[in-house]
């Protein structure tokens, strides 16, 4: 979630995908109220996630528009490699 739109009658928190690349997104679900966090967005928050949709430059600023059906994907990354102990290593 992030501020968006500040100083405009727009302004609020909206949820945001900030992608690797560096850039942002402000996410849309088709048909959801503008200005509060869809039902289905709530367990992706703070989550690694793959998400499909159409994007658009609206009035300047990244869009991400989702179906009501979408389909998300949360990418649980890796657990750190443990070292070996000695008695593993190869001569």
């Amino acid at each position: 979630m992030a501020l968006l739109f500040e100083g405009s009658k727009s302004e609020g928190r909206y949820p945001v995908l900030a992608c690797a690349d560096g850039k942002r997104y402000r996410v849309h679900v088709r048909r959801s109220p503008m200005r509060q966090l869809p039902k289905q967005l709530e367990p992706l928050l703070d989550q690694q996630v793959v998400l499909t949709g159409r994007t658009d430059d609206l009035r300047g600023h990244w869009r991400l528009l989702l179906e009501p059906d979408f389909s998300a994907h949360v990418v649980v990354p890796p657990p750190p490699a443990e070292p070996l102990a000695d008695t593993e290593l190869l001569p």
